[in-house]
């Protein structure tokens, strides 16, 4: 619902939808995007990624996935990278979704790690940057 929300606001018209016309909306730009990600194939990796997760798994390196969305590990499977991964944190889970730190501290208690020994990658369609999670743990 908050992507569906960010992309009405975007257009203007956050104001002009129901609560359930909103939900509506949801389940439809999901479905639509669903069909989409039956296309992802591994060479959608973007370059080098592939690279630093098998560096990662060579150095003994945990790796967890921590998205707000529930498609995460569906994205994981087509690209073909799940066997990377030692968990994936659902995000019905955690009492808070972003940008509150549930679902990275839940990441990090998950991978038996410390907070402060964690970093995240995070993607999304705005910006790519590493953080630290320390000032959240």
């Amino acid at each position: 619902m908050d992507s569906l929300n960010k992309i009405l606001i975007q257009g203007g018209v956050a104001d002009q939808y129901a609560e359930q016309e909103k939900i509506a909306l949801a389940d439809k730009k999901n479905k639509e995007y669903i069909k989409l990600l039956v296309e992802l194939t591994p060479e959608h990796i973007y370059s080098g990624i592939k690279e630093l997760l098998d560096d990662l798994k060579e150095n003994g390196v945990k790796i967890g996935l921590a998205s707000a969305s529930l498609n995460g590990p569906a994205i994981l499977e087509y690209l073909q990278i799940t066997e990377y991964f030692d968990m994936i944190v659902n995000p019905n889970s955690v009492k808070q979704g972003k940008p509150a730190p549930d679902i990275f501290l839940r990441a990090a208690k998950d991978l038996d790690v410390a907070p402060s020994d964690c970093i995240g990658h995070l993607l999304n369609k705005a910006s790519k940057h590493v953080c630290g999670w320390s000032r959240d743990g």
